[in-house]
């Protein structure tokens, strides 16, 4: 999990599922999330990067419904089915291949 701090000042604990489908709505929107200033380049590119990553992973560990959950993600109609795919995913990809991608790409920060 990736201590956060929200907006309104509520500690949060991210975890792949979580950073997946706040990075899909990034990339859906293109950066445009509602703020007073657009995504920035590097926020954008951790997006790009993290679900890339994250579905590789899943297809590496077995999960089949990859295609599904992207487009899922980037048509943007954020239901419960997509956090359960989204946790299923993540459960194939694995702790450590997540821990690696994070290492990687650097950690979600919302500042």
């Amino acid at each position: 999990m990736n201590p956060t701090i929200y907006r309104n000042g509520e500690p949060a604990n991210l975890g792949g599922p979580e950073i997946l489908v706040i990075c899909g709505d990034i990339l859906r929107c293109n950066g445009d999330v509602g703020d007073d200033e657009p995504v920035p380049l590097e926020g954008m590119q951790f997006a790009r990067e993290a679900v890339a990553g994250i579905l590789a992973a899943a297809r590496a560990g077995g999960y089949k419904q990859c295609d599904i959950l992207e487009t899922l993600l980037l048509c943007g109609d954020l239901t419960p089915r997509i956090g359960a795919m989204a946790r299923d995913a993540c459960a194939a990809a694995g702790v450590p291949a997540l821990r690696e991608l994070f290492a990687r790409i650097g950690p979600f920060v919302d500042e």
